[in-house]
């Protein structure tokens, strides 16, 4: 079960891919947690806060403004104008056009999720500064003297990393047949060396039926195999790890996230002194 070939600047970019992968779950339960009793996520977080930036603009200015295919923003439009977060109005110039504003239960949930957020960015400033000293920074550099970002300016920053980010990501990964990104954050895993199914499924929080279910589709795509027998000390253990294809997908994963690592360390170096 051959591992990938690593330099330490490849190793290091790669623990930090999974220290991320760490985080954004967790930044994922925030905005689960406290953006409404359904929940959302963060494409809906960052369609949120475009229509408040632009209060008044329309669907096809929040297209522009995030970046996110029209078909993705008009679902999740659509998601936040049910929870009553946003409402539609029309134009009194020009009926045939609709504006977008931020309902006063769309700012109280935002009001509650910047304080989540605050003590979200408090308690993970180990986690981000391990990744900026992964990635060859020092996370204590000099604070500018002028007042740092708000908490919704660095979610802003983070979303639109992230955003980037799986732009180039997906298309590259689809070609491997990895299409979800827990699938992408299993292949990340897995370039470290094989995994039982039981931790894949702590690591991911993933139901054993799940992580099953997971296996089976990457497996099918030829990117993963699971082994018995391969441990002297436990037979009966299932590994599971990469096939070359697999390592092929993990590089092309790891060398998509160093395209994108410096600007990480910014919006990370942000999440550290929000005011």
């Amino acid at each position: 079960m051959p591992l990938l070939r690593l330099n330490d600047a490849d190793a290091a970019s790669l623990r930090a891919a999974l220290l991320l992968q760490r985080y954004s779950r967790g930044l994922n339960r925030v905005t689960d947690r406290w953006l409404g009793d359904e929940g959302t996520d963060n494409t809906d977080m960052q369609i949120l806060l475009a229509v408040l930036a632009g209060d008044g603009a329309g669907p096809s200015d929040v297209v522009t403004a995030i970046g996110m295919p029209r078909s993705t923003v008009a679902r999740g439009l659509s998601r936040l104008l049910d929870r009553r977060f946003v409402e539609r109005r029309t134009n009194p110039v020009d009926h045939r056009r609709a504006s977008l504003h931020v309902t006063p239960q769309g700012r109280r949930g935002i009001a509650r999720f910047e304080r989540a957020l605050a003590d979200f960015f408090r308690e993970e400033e180990p986690l981000v500064k391990e990744v900026i000293l992964l990635l060859g920074h020092d996370p204590e550099r000099t604070a500018p003297a002028a007042p740092g970002p708000t908490v919704l300016d660095v979610v802003s920053a983070l979303s639109g990393w992230g955003a980037a980010y799986l732009r180039d990501l997906r298309p590259r990964m689809r070609a491997f047949g990895a299409v979800e990104r827990i699938e992408h954050h299993t292949v990340t895993m897995l370039a470290q060396g094989w995994a039982r199914p039981t931790q894949l499924a702590d690591e991911l929080a993933l139901s054993p039926a799940g992580t099953t279910s997971l296996l089976e589709r990457l497996e099918a795509a030829g990117l993963v195999v699971r082994e018995s027998g391969a441990l002297d000390s436990d037979r009966r253990a299932v590994l599971v790890h990469l096939t070359p294809r697999g390592r092929r997908a993990a590089r092309t994963l790891l060398g998509t996230f160093q395209e994108h690592q410096e600007a990480l360390v910014e919006a990370f170096q942000q999440t550290l002194a929000p005011s």
